[in-house]
């Protein structure tokens, strides 16, 4: 049982965009998603989309980007799966971190941190709290950047097993 047109076409997609082709990238991966529109297979569409959605921000393409994140995320929240709401979120928030849109990023980061916490995701945990502080520093308020990115530390050495040298030392 090979691999079906839509598959491929979502392959096609996701390699094209690996090797910064964005628009041919967009162009399978836009095909792709029709035909799992038209099978009904909500499971694709959601992955889909938020292909998409990341692809139309690393072409620049970010207010199409926005819509289609927050297309997925509505999609994801239905399934109630924590970690791929609190991924999309985060890739949300990214895009308007990347456009100086650091309150609007943070909102996003915030509620992807809450459901991180409930699932105990430390991984996603320590990524989301770094994007934190880099908000913060962004704004100048190193104070905070600090505080979050010595989090985000601490998180990624739970994950990680060990750190070489004492986190602790690293926080205010």
């Amino acid at each position: 049982d090979g691999a079906s047109d839509h598959e491929i076409l979502m392959r096609l997609g996701l390699s094209n965009a690996a090797i910064g082709e964005y628009t041919v990238a967009l162009e399978f991966l836009t095909e792709a998603l029709a035909f799992y529109v038209e099978l009904g297979d909500l499971a694709k569409r959601r992955e889909c989309l938020q292909s998409i959605g990341k692809v139309q921000g690393k072409a620049g393409l970010y207010q199409e980007a926005v819509h289609t994140l927050e297309q997925a995320l509505k999609l994801w929240e239905e399934t109630e799966d924590n970690g791929a709401i609190a991924l999309c979120l985060e890739e949300t928030a990214l895009l308007h971190y990347n456009q100086g849109f650091n309150h609007k990023a943070r909102v996003l980061l915030l509620r992807a941190q809450e459901l991180q916490q409930a699932a105990k995701d430390l991984g996603g945990l320590a990524t989301t709290v770094m994007h934190l502080g880099a908000t913060f520093a962004a704004e100048a308020d190193h104070a905070s950047a600090i505080k979050h990115l010595s989090e985000a530390l601490k998180a990624g050495n739970e994950v990680a097993g060990g750190w070489p040298r004492k986190v602790e030392a690293l926080t205010l």
